[in-house]
C-alpha cells in the first residue's frame, strides 16, 4: 500500500497525456473509493454482469443515483498489478468520448484491486454480435454506427495523445455500449505508449487470439499498425457476424481473416460479398456502404504493417460508407437468406 501510495502521488503530478483534453486532470483524491463505499454500491458485490481478462465485473449504484461497473482483479501477481496501475494512469489523464470514463480505484483489505467505470447498460459489442443481448439483428446502419464510434476512439490515442497510445487489445468485447448505442473503447491495462510516433517499439507479444497482428507475432515489433490489424478483424466479425477464430467450422472457414480474402478483393463483385455478410441482418443494408468497409477490412489485416490504413483513414472511410447508408442510394435488390 505504502508503494501504491508513493506511486500514485509520483504520477499525479504528471501532465496531461493528450493535447487540449475535455475535462481537467483530477489532482485530489475524489478517485479513491473505500472498500466500505465499494460494498454498499454494490451491495456485497450481488449482482455480477461480466467478466474480462482482469476479472469480474459488477453492478452498482453510488448515493447519488450514478450507476458505475466495478472491476475486481482475480489475479494478486505482479503482471496484474502493472496492468491495474497502467490504467489508472492512462485513463485518469486522456478523456474522449469514444472513451470509457474510469472514475477511480480502490484496493480492498486483502490487496484486492478494483476498477470502477461509468456503467455501460448494453454491455460489449461482442454480446450482442453473438447473440447474448439480440442487438445481432440491428440493421448495418447501426453497426456501422459503433463501428465509427470505436475508429474515433483509437484514432484520438493514435493522433491527439502525446506521447502517442497504443491499445494493444483492440476487439469486440472491448468496446462497450451506453443505453444509446454510442460505441467507447476500454481495458487499458495492456496499453503502450511511446514518444516517436514512427519508431516500432520492441516487446513480448501480448493481446487476444484472432486480433493479434501477425507481423507483431513473427518479429516482436509493435506499431501504432498492430491496432489498426485488430480493428480491421472487428470490421470483419461486424460484417460476418463470426467470431475471429470459430473452432467449430470447417478448417477452411475457421479463421475470419483468411476466410474472407476469397469473397472481397479488389475487383470482386457485389454478388461474392454477399455470401460472408451476416444473414441475421436479412438484406438490411446499401451494398455500396458494406462493400466499402469490407474493402477496408481488407487492407486494414494486411499481412505487411506498412501497407495498413492509418486510423485517421479508417474514420474517413467509414464516414464515407456511413453517408452511402444514410442517403440510401438506389441500388439492386439484395436477396434475402433463408
Amino acid at each position: 500500500m505504502v508503494g501504491f501510495t508513493v506511486y500514485w502521488k509520483k504520477f499525479w503530478g504528471k501532465q496531461p497525456l493528450n493535447e487540449g483534453q475535455e475535462q481537467p486532470l483530477n489532482k485530489d483524491c475524489s478517485m479513491v473509493f473505500t472498500l466500505k463505499e465499494i460494498k454498499k454500491a454494490t451491495q456485497n458485490f450481488s449482482q455480477k454482469i461480466g467478466r474480462t481478462s482482469f476479472g469480474s465485473v459488477f453492478f452498482g449504484k453510488l448515493p447519488d443515483g450514478k450507476e458505475i461497473a466495478v472491476k475486481v482483479s482475480s489475479d494478486m501477481g505482479q503482471q496484474a498489478i502493472e496492468e491495474f496501475l497502467n490504467e489508472i494512469d492512462l485513463l485518469s489523464r486522456v478523456h474522449h468520448k469514444n472513451l470509457v470514463t474510469l472514475l477511480g480505484y480502490c484496493i480492498g483489505e486483502s490487496g484486492q484491486h478494483m476498477l470502477i467505470y461509468d456503467h455501460m447498460s448494453e454491455g460489449s459489442l461482442t454480446d450482442h454480435l453473438h447473440g447474448q443481448r439480440g442487438l445481432s439483428e440491428l440493421n448495418w446502419k447501426s453497426r456501422l454506427k459503433i463501428a465509427i464510434d470505436a475508429a474515433e476512439g483509437l484514432q484520438y490515442l493514435h493522433v491527439c495523445c502525446t506521447p502517442m497510445i497504443i491499445h494493444r487489445d483492440v476487439k469486440t468485447a472491448n468496446i462497450l455500449l451506453d443505453s444509446d448505442l454510442n460505441g467507447k473503447l476500454g481495458d487499458f491495462g495492456l496499453s503502450m505508449i511511446t514518444m516517436d510516433r514512427k519508431a516500432p517499439i520492441d516487446t513480448l507479444v501480448a493481446g487476444t487470439y484472432g486480433y493479434l497482428d501477425p507481423e507483431h507475432m513473427r518479429t516482436g515489433v509493435l506499431t501504432q499498425k498492430s491496432d489498426v490489424y485488430s480493428f480491421g478483424v472487428v470490421l470483419l466479425e461486424i460484417i460476418c457476424g463470426r467470431k475471429p477464430i470459430d473452432d467449430t467450422l470447417p478448417e477452411e472457414e475457421k479463421s475470419l481473416p483468411e476466410w474472407v480474402k476469397d469473397y472481397v478483393g479488389i475487383n470482386e463483385n457485389p454478388g461474392k460479398i454477399v455470401e460472408i455478410i451476416d444473414k441475421k441482418m436479412d438484406g438490411n443494408y446499401g451494398m455500396k456502404s458494406i462493400t466499402i468497409v469490407a474493402k477496408l477490412a481488407l487492407r486494414c489485416i494486411d499481412e505487411t504493417s506498412s501497407c495498413r490504413p492509418s486510423m485517421s483513414e479508417v474514420v474517413g472511410e467509414l464516414k464515407e460508407a456511413f453517408m452511402y447508408e444514410k442517403v440510401k442510394l438506389k441500388e439492386a435488390p439484395v436477396a434475402k437468406h433463408k
